[in-house]
């Protein structure tokens, strides 16, 4: 008998000859240093404009919604008028 013998030192399931992609470090370290800086001035940004874009872009918002809902109280009321006849 010899002592020749194929051993397996790889990862199961694995083709020859293809590596594995190393992986980055955890995936935090964009976020470190000026990374948190620069994600906090984006949240900021996006906050101040939807306050904007609900303020200053749409002045007529409340006077339509104001005539809105009149209009359907109004319309409401006649309904219940005709009903109770």
């Amino acid at each position: 008998m010899s002592n020749e013998s194929l051993k397996h030192f790889g990862v199961k399931g694995m083709k020859w000859g293809v590596r594995k992609a190393k992986s980055s470090s955890s995936g935090l370290s964009r976020f470190r240093g000026k990374g948190i800086f620069d994600i906090r001035k984006r949240i900021n940004m996006e906050r101040k404009f939807k306050e904007l874009s609900e303020e200053d872009l749409y002045p007529g918002k409340k006077a339509i919604t104001k005539i809105i809902k009149e209009s359907a109280k109004d319309t409401f009321e006649k309904i219940s008028e005709q009903n109770k006849k």
